[in-house]
Parts: C-alpha cells; structure tokens; sequence
C-alpha cells in the first residue's frame, strides 16, 4: 500500500446519475487512525518528506516491474519459537509466490517506518542488544544511535544479501552495504564492508569510552531501491570467525578448535557418528545465528596435515583413500603431499575450503615423480552455480594415472596469503561417481488438469555419466510427472507435472465413490520428489532438492536451494483442453535431421470438426534447430510437423523432452452480432505433457 492510498478513505456513495460511480470523492482519516497518529510523532524534516511523496501522486520511487507492487505483512511469533530462518510465500487467488526469507531471532526489535527521513540528531537512542530493520532508498543513509560502555565486546552483523540473494537487473546483482561506527566527538572508530569473502559485514568492536555511539548504513555506491532491505545485530554476541578441523569422519567424534568473539567456549565437540557424509550446518549459540558455521562428514579415514611439508622432500605420505584437515596458516606457505598409484586408476584429489566458509583461494597440483606437472586446477569451473557462492575457488582435478609410482600434491593459496583461519579438507581417493538432483521451481500452482514444466538440474560428481529417474516419494493420487528421466550425459531437462481434476461424486445409493481428491486443493501442500539410478552393480537413491533459479546481473543464473516443494492447486472453473501424442508417453519421438517428421496428435473430437477455431503450437525453450509447423488435420486426424535443421546443434544428436505450449484462436470471420470482424488473436490453452525426444546425429560426410 502506497502513503497516498492510505491518507483519505474513499466515499462509495458517490455515484452518478444512472448508477455509474463519479470521480472517487474522499473523506479525511479519523484522528485516532494509526498513521494519522504517527504522523504526529514525525519530526519536520520527516513532515517534509512525506509531504512530498504524497503531494506528487504520479511519482514513483521505482519503476521496475519486479518492486513497483508492495504488501504490508503483520507476524505474530510465538514465545517458544526456535530462532532461525523461515521461508515465507504469499498466496492469494492467482497462485503462490517464491519463497522470502524470514529470521526469528532473540534480540529486542527496532523497525525502521519505510517513509522515515533520519538525521544524526533525531535518531533514537537504542538499548542494547537490539536487531534494527530497515531499508535503503535512493541516495539514503541511515542512521542509529545506540549507548555502549566502556570495554564491552560488540558485535555488529548485518544481513543484506542473506535476506535477498541476487537481484536481477543491478551490478553486481545485490545489495553491497557498508557499515560505519563513529564515537560521542564523531571520529570514525570502526568500518566493515565485506567479511572474507562474504558482501554482509560483520565486524567486532570495542568502545573505547562510555557514550552514545552512531551506526550508519548506506550502499557502497549510494545506491538505493525498495528490495535494498538490511538487518543489522548489535550487542554481546557469539561470532565464530574460523574453526579447525572443518570437518569429522563419519561414525567418529571429533574436537574442533573455534576463534571469535564472545565465546564462552574455544573448544566444540563435531559429532559425525550420527550423520550422513556431506555438508551440514552447526550452529555454536542459538541465541545469534552469526555463530553457525559448516562443517563437512565423510566416510574416509582422516589425517591432520603436518607442518613440515613445505617440499617435495619433506612431502607427506597419504594413502588411498584419505582425507587430510589442513591448513594454509602463514603468507607463502605450500602443504606438498606424496602417495602411491598404479596405472590406469582415476583418482580425486578434491579441495573443500570455500564451501566451509575458509578465506582460502587454493591451487591445487598433481605432479609425478620427477616434478612435472601432469594436472592442475585453480577454480572449478564445471561446478553448478548452487546457493550463494559466487566465486567458485575450490579446487579440483581428477587424473588417470598414467603409471605405476610415486606422485605428489601440492596445495597452496593463489593469493599467496595465509592465517590459521585459512583451513581445508583435501579429499584424495579413487573417483566416487555420484549426483546430487535440483528442480526449479520450489512454488507451483495448477488448475484442475493444468500442465506445468519444471527443470531438473543433475550436479554430477567424479565422471558420473548414467541416466537419472525422476519420481514423486510418495504416491500422491491425481497427479503426473511426465517425461521424468534425465538422459545419460546430460546436465538438465525439462519435465512436466499434470494436475489432477476434480472428478464428479457417483450417483447412486452404497456406490462406492472415487478418492477424495477434492481435499487436496486449495490448500498449500508439500511435496517431496527422489531420484533413482542404476549403473553397473551399482544402485543410487538421492533426495531430489527444491530450487530457484535466481538471475544476477542480467545474465548470471544460481541455483538458490528452498527448504521444500509447496504445490497449489486450485479449485478454479477454468479447465484445459488436452494435445497429446498418440504414441506411449515411454517411447521417445525419433527425428532425423533435414526432414520433417508427422507426429500423431489426439485433440479433443470437437475441435478436429470445428469450423471456427484453429489451434497453433509453440515448443518451450526447444534444442537449437527444432521447430514446429501448423497443425495439419487429415481424416479426422491431427498431425504435427517437426523439423529439425541439419546444420544446427541439435543435428549432433539429443535425448530430453520436448514441451508444447497449446494455442487457441478464432478463424476469420464477420460477427453477425455487432458487424465487426473477430478478434483472431491467438490465446493459451495450456502446456501440453512432456514429450520424449530423440534425434539420431547425422555423421558427417567424408
């Protein structure tokens, strides 16, 4: 709701004569109305400010599409509510939303009002510790006041990109803040702009003497935009900065050694004997989730790296497999490991810093025993763009050995800087083919008998090349997933979910009637989804993780993982007309390239006789090549042209789906009615179920 929308309540007497409303009349707000009382409270450069948005009814703070709408949410949260993140989706008649994110912490709460105009002497003084919201408009800087004592620890931690990844029409595609701390005579005692590599600052302080200390905020180049929203944590708070080891075996304990601020303990035990090997989260005090950090579990025996493997000579023997907890603790330090490998193997030599939150930029080097370099590898470049990394500095190399001996690793800082926060986990072993499975998006919304396209994402891992099944975890009645194998090789493919519709109650007395599926629309559920693939002896089963595609900077997309699927369907009167191909949805279409292939189409009986209508089709983010044509209708029958063009990408050869958007639109013709011509524009009937596709390569000619 707009300032202006809410300054004068419309009068819904006022009509014309005949009954059509004139010039919406307004009455003034009451005196007791909320915001006329806080207007009351404003000072006068906030007066002014408001005066100004509201005396210029055409003016807009942005005009942007993706923020011009906004939406005014009360939250109650309960006493006992767990501190942490929440994703929050707004659902109204149209559909639901993608998920925002939401923190419930523990702190006393300061909101900053939208329309709100601060200066360093009309800030309000805060008690600490405090958590401040607020947001940042064009060219503005915000101001707080807080009072702090003498000696006392501070931690201020500010969340920005934490609470809105990616933006997609700025650079560098977020919200960068810059925080500032000056002292009661107005020295600047404390700055933090980043911390390592993360755009939020977090910055710890100490304040040299009693008094009112001033907090400012702004964008790094004074940017500013409704979406431009900041929390910021001030007070005694836990703040982890770096711990070691970053991992623990799985089915052992571990200890690991913690450095920061305000920490009642420098010493945590890591469970692993009751985890699954990956990442996973611990939080130290759930009183401040800044003090959460990651750690990994494996299942490979473990070694701590020694401090005298600068060189060759004095290398570090490993054995297949191992994982080393290591460390680049000083400027030009170089950690050199040997092993023994026979010819023919494929090994992994695998860094995991930047994932655990590490500083470290590694480079990673695989050489044989006479110190020439056989691989090498400074960023993976192959990795997917999942989370909030965008900087994949990870290193990773897998090598076929070319023969039996002795081989060294060498891992170093492509920066050449080091300090004990600079930890890492080196897995080396044998390739350990395996996926992790991602689809997008996370909120779906369907009509009765609607069909809707989602993409999987497989994140293939150590040279894993088989196909991948697609299936519901559950049996969930009505609904269909269609065309849901991910071909051998390939990354990513469209699939389609059908909903179900709502079928009519059987008439008749001790009729037995049909599943209640009525029950399941119109209120939010949760789906879950698994993934499934045989290779060789070998089986595989893994969760298939909900995900949004997030565009930063125009052109960068991340894969921004959710913590659930929720699907919406509603119980809506607008119902869609089904194309399908005539052929088992199993067996995949087979073109070949420089013709043109009929594909059989079953449409609905009334249209193949209609001698109003037409119906057009139009392929959704097709292979490079493929194209559709008209509809051809031939004795009662609907045929589909494909033609895939034998000079384009898609003639080297294509396993996935195709996905059909259905068309409707008027023949033309006189309405008898008014005289006036119909309006012959082409309107959507719906997406059509996948479509397996296969189009044989064209070897080249000699």
């Amino acid at each position: 709701l707009r300032i202006r929308d809410c300054m004068v309540a419309k009068n819904p007497k006022a009509k014309k004569p005949g009954g059509k409303k004139k010039n919406e009349e307004r009455t003034p707000l009451p005196e007791d109305h909320p915001f006329v009382l806080a207007l009351k409270t404003l000072s006068i450069p906030a007066l002014q400010d408001v005066n100004t948005r509201l005396s210029d009814p055409t003016r807009k703070l942005q005009t942007k599409q993706a923020i011009a709408e906004e939406l005014v949410l009360k939250f109650t949260i309960d006493r006992n509510a767990a501190p942490g993140p929440r994703e929050v989706r707004i659902l109204n008649r149209v559909g639901l939303s993608a998920p925002i994110r939401f923190f419930v912490g523990t702190n006393r709460d300061h909101v900053e009002p939208f329309w709100y105009y601060y200066k360093p002497s009309q800030s309000k003084t805060l008690t600490l510790p405090v958590t401040i919201h607020g947001q940042l408009l064009p060219k503005q800087i915000d101001r707080y006041t807080f009072h702090a004592k003498k000696g006392q620890p501070l931690v201020i931690h500010t969340r920005a990109r934490e609470l809105v990844p990616f933006m997609s029409d700025s650079v560098p595609g977020w919200f960068q803040p810059v925080i500032m701390i000056h002292g009661p005579g107005g020295k600047e005692l404390a700055y933090g702009d980043d911390f390592h590599f993360n755009p939020d600052p977090m910055i710890s302080f100490t304040p040299p003497m009693d008094g009112d200390y001033l907090l400012t905020i702004r964008d790094s180049i004074y940017r500013g935009r409704e979406d431009f929203i900041y929390q910021i944590n001030i007070g005694k708070l836990p703040m982890v900065t770096s711990m070691f080891p970053l991992g623990a075996r799985s089915g052992t304990q571990a200890t690991v050694k913690l450095t920061g601020s305000n920490l009642t303990q420098t010493k945590v035990l890591l469970r692993g004997d009751a985890m699954a090997p990956g990442t996973l989260p611990k939080i130290y005090s759930r009183s401040f989730l800044g003090a959460k950090v990651l750690y990994s579990v494996d299942t490979q025996p473990e070694v701590f790296e020694s401090n005298i493997n600068n060189t060759i000579s004095a290398s570090q023997k490993l054995a297949l497999p191992q994982t080393v907890n290591g460390r680049i603790d000083a400027p030009g330090d170089v950690d050199v490991f040997c092993f023994q490998a026979k010819g023919g193997q494929t090994i992994v030599a695998d860094i995991l810093a930047r994932r655990l939150n590490s500083p470290l930029d590694s480079m990673l080097q695989v050489m044989d025993a006479s110190g020439k370099i056989l691989a090498f590898n400074d960023d993976y470049e192959e990795a997917m763009n999942i989370g909030l990394q965008t900087h994949h500095s990870d290193s990773y190399v897998r090598l076929k050995i070319p023969r039996d001996g002795r081989y060294y690793l060498r891992v170093s800082d492509t920066r050449n800087e080091g300090t004990p926060a600079h930890g890492y986990r080196l897995r080396l072993s044998l390739a350990r083919p395996d996926f992790d499975v991602y689809m997008v998006p996370s909120s779906l919304t369907f009509n009765p008998g609607e069909t809707q396209s989602v993409t999987v994402h497989i994140d293939r891992k150590d040279g894993f090349d088989g196909p991948v099944r697609v299936d519901f975890a559950g049996k969930i009645p009505g609904l269909r997933l269609s065309g849901n194998t991910v071909p051998a090789g390939a990354k990513s493919v469209q699939m389609t979910i059908t909903a179900p519709t709502i079928p009519k109650p059987v008439r008749g007395k001790n009729v037995k009637q049909p599943y209640n599926i009525r029950s399941l629309f119109n209120t939010p559920q949760t789906f879950e989804f698994k993934a499934t693939s045989t290779t060789g002896l070998k089986s595989y089963s893994r969760r298939v993780i909900p995900a949004d595609d997030i565009t930063q900077a125009f052109v960068l997309h991340h894969l921004v993982p959710a913590e659930k699927c929720v699907v919406m369907l509603l119980n809506s009167s607008r119902r869609y007309q089904v194309f399908v191909p005539t052929k088992a949805r199993m067996e995949p279409v087979r073109l070949t390239p420089g013709k043109t292939t009929m594909m059989p189409v079953a449409a609905p009986s009334w249209f193949l006789t209609s001698q109003t209508h037409v119906a057009s089709f139009s392929l959704v983010n097709p292979p490079k090549g493929v194209t559709v044509k008209a509809p051809i209708i031939k004795d009662g029958k609907m045929l589909l042209p494909i033609t895939v063009d034998p000079n384009s990408d898609a003639a080297k050869g294509f396993r996935g789906n195709l996905i059909l958007d259905v068309y409707q639109s008027r023949k033309p013709g006189i309405n008898p009615t008014n005289k006036k011509p119909y309006s012959t524009r082409p309107y959507p009937v719906g997406t059509q179920p996948a479509i397996p596709c296969e189009i044989i390569a064209v070897k080249p000619a000699k």
